[in-house]
């Protein structure tokens, strides 16, 4: 097995580091802070340039995500202060903000690119609850939709399937739902019952299968308690899981034979 080399580098933020994404090539890191900013980094093995500084934003910015590269350089951000940003790569290390959305009342708290054979399309979980859909329009707009009430607590995070056609969001409600649009009318709604496993904050990983249309089977993949989990991130195979508790440890996961998860290897810590 190849060594892993671990590379640490001062950011410049000045505050908390919420969020550190890398683009579609492994070559560039954006990362997002409490003090309102988003720095871009350009990463060469151990060699780490600093590329950009993106401000606009009027509160902390909790997550980034890189688009497709077939849409060109773009970084979408979510912030405390309700809005949803695109920014787009002009010219080398110039950066221009190209879509700003007010689209939500409150923090908005997770961005995700839609596959690029969806479109030019982000979707956005926040804090009133709701859940948002932007896509580019043809005359180089953006058009933004409101998914009501997703989770009337708030909501927390939002993802694509692969194939783009469903989303599926968490909130504070302890539960997850899955969204289709439709093909006739085009609206997004709630597809088959909530799936529901946890308690409140409980610490714990659980994964969903889906046996049949609409029916799902629920795994414990661990129990993390008394600490909270941050993120989970599948590796591009999708048989692995990465995932970031309340300890800063970084643990890696993958299904056994049986149908158990073992960890891989030992915790990184942060």
């Amino acid at each position: 097995m190849a060594a892993t080399v671990v590379t640490q580098f001062e950011t410049g933020h000045q505050d908390a580091i919420h969020d550190a994404a890398y683009d579609y090539y492994g070559k560039r890191l954006a990362t997002c802070s409490s003090d309102r900013g988003i720095k871009v980094f350009e990463i060469e093995g151990e060699q780490v340039t600093h590329l950009a500084d993106l401000h606009g934003h009027d509160g902390p910015v909790w997550e980034v995500a890189w688009a497709h590269p077939s849409f060109g350089t773009l970084l979408a951000s979510a912030s405390f202060d309700g809005r949803v940003a695109v920014w787009g790569e002009v010219s080398p290390a110039s950066w221009q903000q190209v879509h700003l959305s007010a689209a939500h009342s409150a923090s908005v708290n997770s961005v995700a690119w839609a596959p690029p054979e969806r479109g030019l399309m982000l979707a956005a979980a926040s804090s009133d609850g709701a859940l948002s859909v932007h896509s580019a329009t043809a005359d180089g707009g953006w058009a933004a939709e409101r998914l009501e009430g997703a989770h009337p607590p708030g909501a927390a995070a939002v993802s694509w399937s692969p194939d783009g056609l469903r989303l599926v969001s968490g909130g504070c409600d302890g539960v997850a739902r899955v969204w289709r649009r439709s093909a006739s009318t085009g609206a997004w709604a709630q597809e088959g019952p909530a799936l529901a496993g946890h308690a409140d904050w409980d610490g714990r990983v659980y994964v969903w299968s889906e046996a049949a249309p609409g029916r799902w089977d629920c795994a414990l993949l661990h129990d993390f308690s008394p600490a909270p989990v941050w993120r989970l991130s599948w590796a591009v195979s999708g048989n692995v899981l990465a995932v970031t508790d309340g300890t800063n440890a970084v643990t890696l996961w993958k299904e056994a034979l049986e149908g158990q998860w073992e960890k891989l290897g030992g915790e990184t810590y942060a």
